[in-house]
């Protein structure tokens, strides 16, 4: 949903302009970071992660809000780029992330370790490995 739409763009609007100039872009969410990628280059990511029916149909405006506004603080965020200006970066980004709060991070609760483990040698080349958390909504 990361791509979706923005006030003042739609959905279908967002993918042309990035079509127009050969971009792509890509979000992914692992235990604690969420990336956003964007490329403008002329090259397309392999591997495009989609979340299932199943899971999309559980989110709510509500439950998103309610995420953005908890894990979405400058606190917690990096921006970072490489082949521009640190100048010409701050002019952009500081108007587009001056609305963001400033709200420290959520005290993440400790993991617990179960101490479980599985092996098992294929003889395939491939390896596919899932995982599975609880999510708020979900």
């Amino acid at each position: 949903m990361a791509f979706k739409s923005t006030s003042n763009r739609s959905h279908l609007r967002i993918v042309r302009e990035l079509e127009v100039i050969g971009g792509s872009m890509n979000a992914s969410a692992s235990r604690e970071p969420i990336c956003y990628s964007f490329d403008a280059l002329k090259t397309c990511f392999a591997n495009g992660r989609v979340a299932c029916r199943l899971a999309l149909s559980r989110l709510t405006d509500a439950t998103m809000e309610e995420f953005v506004s908890e894990h979405y603080t400058a606190s917690g965020m990096v921006l970072a780029a490489s082949g521009v200006e640190h100048e010409k970066l701050l002019s952009i980004a500081k108007p587009l992330l001056s609305g963001l709060s400033n709200s420290p991070q959520l005290e993440e609760p400790k993991s617990v370790y179960v101490g479980k483990d599985y092996r098992f040698q294929a003889d395939a080349n491939n390896t596919h490995v899932a995982r599975a958390f609880k999510i708020p909504g979900g």
